[in-house]
């Protein structure tokens, strides 16, 4: 098991771990503003397919979101992995996705939406 010794980083100081979590996330959000303001990001459009741009966009936020793991927690590379949840197995998370984008009408499906049989929607009379 991953010995957690960065619990203290964001205990001692919870509202600047709190700060900087809401700065990435600002940041992450208007990524894809920032990068359309260079010309070579624009041409990308023009002589790619979409997704090559969308490609770099998100990528570039992934690698963003590792650089705050790594700051904020203060853990070494190759511990971010454990931090993020992404050393262990996907079967369980991918299962969980499955199942509840499944509904009574369809075969499950990605993009569907959760339905436990009534439970949580508006009352039958």
């Amino acid at each position: 098991m991953l010995k957690n010794d960065s619990s203290s980083t964001w205990r001692a100081h919870p509202w600047a771990f709190a700060a900087a979590t809401l700065l990435m996330l600002v940041i992450l959000n208007y990524l894809h503003e920032v990068l359309s303001r260079f010309a070579a990001y624009r041409s990308l459009y023009k002589n790619h397919a979409f997704y090559v741009p969308e490609g770099i966009d998100k990528i570039g936020g992934i690698v963003l979101c590792a650089l705050a793991v790594w700051v904020l927690r203060r853990v070494a590379w190759k511990d971010i992995v454990h931090e993020l949840g992404l050393a262990d197995s996907p079967l369980p998370a991918l299962c969980f996705a499955f199942l509840a984008s499944s509904d009574d009408t369809q075969t499950p499906s990605p993009g569907g939406r959760l339905n436990f049989h009534g439970l949580g929607g508006p009352a039958k009379r």
